[in-house]
């Protein structure tokens, strides 16, 4: 069944196609696993019991949403959406050669924002160039230049990222990480 449905996880998740290969793995494999302990127990408390317990399991794993999908607009050209953990409004739109990201965060509540440069894609993307800097109390730019591997030698090329991110708050902290670091502190 997750096979059929692969593509869409692919393009809901923003997964290449290694890492989807590999989420496809990961399943098959923890379903296997989960046969034997699955098996015992329904020989235990019953089949129907059995499915009673896994559908309520399942239903209450998925009571709250990272994404509010009942506040997804998505007409030509603009995407928005409500960030249920953080009670948060995200906005998305796009030029040509341009993204434009808005995140209204709420009233009186500290926000904290996450640049992450690095992000999937189909093919092999390396990172060659990172530069991060805060320009004044309420701007952040930089770029990022990122090494293609792509359709063999012909697709092999370097391309750059530039951003800049304004706040309508001075910002309170700045800090970067090393690369290869996990944390700021």
């Amino acid at each position: 069944m997750v096979i059929p449905l692969l593509p869409f996880i692919r393009d809901e998740f923003s997964l290449d196609y290694a890492q989807s290969g590999l989420v496809l793995s990961v399943f098959a494999i923890s379903y296997g696993i989960g046969q034997l302990p699955a098996g015992w127990l329904a020989d235990r408390i019953g089949p129907i019991a059995l499915i009673l317990i896994g559908t309520l399991g399942v239903a209450v794993a998925d009571v709250r949403s990272r994404l509010d999908k009942a506040t997804e607009q998505a007409p030509i050209g603009y995407y928005a959406a409500h960030l249920t953990d953080y009670d948060i409004k995200a906005e998305l739109t796009s030029t040509t050669r341009c993204g434009l990201h808005r995140y209204t965060f709420p009233k009186n509540a500290q926000g904290r924002v996450l640049v992450d440069l690095q992000f999937g894609a189909e093919y092999a993307l390396q990172i060659r160039r990172i530069e991060i800097r805060q320009a004044d109390k309420h701007r952040i730019e930089g770029l990022s230049t990122y090494h293609s591997q792509c359709w063999g030698a012909e697709g092999l090329q370097d391309y750059t990222v530039h951003f800049v991110v304004e706040f309508d708050q001075p910002i309170q902290s700045f800090a970067v990480p090393s690369l290869g670091s996990s944390s700021c502190s």
